[in-house]
């Protein structure tokens, strides 16, 4: 599984998010694409959920 450099939660009114940060896209799409992730954190964060999670991969340059 990609090594994530950091886990931040971002709390708003609204919405939760929580930012992951990984060195490389690949690393974060290996992620989101994992069984760990799609059967266990989604699956577990579903009675919480309205909607469908958005899950969503950032490059960054810097």
């Amino acid at each position: 599984m990609a090594k994530i450099i950091s886990k931040e939660p971002l709390i708003e009114d609204e919405d939760v998010q929580v930012l992951h940060d990984f060195n490389t896209a690949e690393e974060a799409q290996a992620y989101r694409s994992n069984t760990l992730f799609l059967n266990d954190v989604v699956v577990a964060l579903k009675p919480y959920l309205k909607d469908t999670p958005k899950v969503r991969v950032y490059i960054v340059v810097l």
